[in-house]
């Protein structure tokens, strides 16, 4: 009978780009602890720390001898899942394919119709499914259980699909994320010390509706860990290492107040024992910060708050009520006031293009980058497109991609845009991440996207003009030759 000894769960993805932020999948880590409690032999391969090319990946898989292969799959990383998951098929038809993550939860249906070597789908949350699927599997030598939140590519000869997504009620009931390798991606630099970041999930879900969210779609209803759950996976680490920085990877970790001061107060306290700071950042929204007292922000900054990012996404109301923000400009602008007057750092989510802006709307934007001491904020906020992903509200007004822009201005503008984010942008990055620049060199390379934005948007240059008069490769030249 057929049974299913080792498993391999993958998060794969190409290596020809420069994330500087390599982070731990979470995903994958949390469904290896639920296995290895149940007693099973499961691996992990994070592409965002593993080397291997999509060759070298198929004929690891292979020469491990793995009976059971698990695909986590982003929008971003699907198409390369699949030529890995066909490639391992062809050579060895036993081995048991799956798909899970965001992707495969909007788009199980497509995955069975279309991918005969793809044995199971599952939607949602995987811990306690995984586990009930290779059970069922060992018992039956195939799978016979039908779970609700998984679609099967051959039940009796029939493709079955999910009718739920699978969700956890009980998140502290959860085995905290393998973290054998928490140490081996990206860090931080705060003064001249170096924290090794750690990702933390608190909560699933998040009650806002924004129409460029797949999040609604699977997850609207809010639920969280205690405090205490949390803070004891922190305390495990901390333990291993002092030098850590916390971020809080929540789709919104400010819905509960008094629990994100409990959980950031307990990580305060944890350092202070050992005269250590433990940074760390979250994310929310403005509407949500302008509720809270200066005393409550300044507490979070006490505790160790690094860095808050929020959703601004845009600087024009016009564009903010198409995305369903429930948020003005001047909400924005005043939570960026509110917070650069205690000294918080501030991350900025944007979304400069949608397929209905208007010329008037990217100069409303200009305006907002201006009035609020932004241009020059890095990375550069002009780049952002909001694009149909799988399972958002925008994703169903059926967005065409190769026809986008209903306003050929402001198509003209984009274009220039991505120009310069082609044959500028990587430089400039190269040489901010080199952190060899005195400080008249980083403001100059900093602002630089913001001012050839403005000679598109209200001169109407092309990138050819702009760089032809500006001469900026062979000024970028000569600064990289200086440092």
């Amino acid at each position: 009978m057929n049974k299913i000894n080792k498993i391999l769960l993958v998060y794969a993805i190409n290596h020809n780009h420069n994330d500087y932020r390599k982070i731990q999948m979470l995903g994958i880590s949390y469904l290896q602890s639920a296995l290895h409690k149940e007693g099973f032999d499961c691996d992990c391969y994070d592409g965002n720390i593993g080397t291997l090319t999509e060759d070298e990946l198929v004929k690891y898989i292979i020469d491990k001898a793995y009976d059971f292969i698990g695909f986590s799959i982003l929008f971003s990383n699907t198409k390369l899942s699949l030529r890995i998951a066909e490639s391992i098929k062809n050579i060895n038809p036993k081995v048991v394919v799956a798909f899970g993550g965001t992707n495969a939860t909007v788009i199980h249906k497509e995955l069975i119709d279309n991918y005969p070597f793809i044995d199971v789908v599952m939607r949602g949350a995987g811990e306690e499914m995984i586990v009930s699927l290779i059970k069922d599997y060992n018992k039956h030598g195939k799978f016979l259980a039908l779970l609700k939140s998984c679609s099967y590519q051959n039940i009796n000869n029939k493709r079955i699909y999910a009718t739920e997504i699978a969700e956890i009620e009980n998140l502290d009931s959860l085995v905290y994320p393998n973290r054998e390798h928490a140490f081996e991606y990206s860090y931080t630099i705060i003064g001249n010390e170096k924290y090794h970041n750690i990702d933390i999930s608190t909560s699933r879900g998040c009650p806002y509706q924004c129409v460029f969210c797949s999040v609604p779609m699977f997850r609207l209803k809010w639920k969280s860990r205690s405090a205490k759950n949390v803070l004891s996976e922190i305390q495990q680490i901390y333990n291993k290492k002092h030098n850590i920085y916390i971020i809080f990877i929540d789709d919104n970790f400010l819905i509960n107040v008094d629990r994100a001061l409990e959980i950031t107060k307990g990580i305060y306290y944890m350092g202070l024992k050992d005269r250590v700071r433990i940074p760390f950042v979250f994310a929310t929204r403005a509407d949500q910060l302008l509720r809270l007292s200066k005393e409550t922000l300044l507490k979070f900054k006490q505790y160790g708050c690094y860095s808050i990012e929020i959703g601004i996404e845009n600087g024009s109301n016009t564009v903010l009520k198409r995305m369903k923000k429930n948020i003005t400009v001047e909400q924005n602008e005043q939570i960026i006031s509110n917070l650069a007057e205690i000294g918080m750092n501030i991350g900025i989510d944007f979304i400069l293009f949608d397929n209905k802006t208007t010329i008037n709307e990217l100069k409303e934007n200009y305006d907002f980058f201006k009035r609020n001491g932004l241009i020059g904020y890095y990375p550069a906020l002009i780049y952002n497109q909001m694009y149909p992903y799988p399972g958002t509200e925008y994703a169903e007004k059926n967005i065409d991609m190769n026809h986008y822009f209903e306003n050929k201005d402001v198509e003209f503008v984009y274009k220039q845009i991505e120009l310069f984010s082609i044959e500028i942008q990587p430089f400039i990055d190269k040489l901010l991440i080199s952190q060899k620049l005195d400080i008249i060199d980083e403001i100059w390379l900093k602002t630089l996207p913001y001012f050839a934005f403005e000679k598109f948007l209200f001169h109407h240059y092309s990138f050819e003009q702009y760089e032809k008069e500006n001469n900026i490769k062979e000024k970028i030249r000569i600064m990289e030759e200086s440092v």
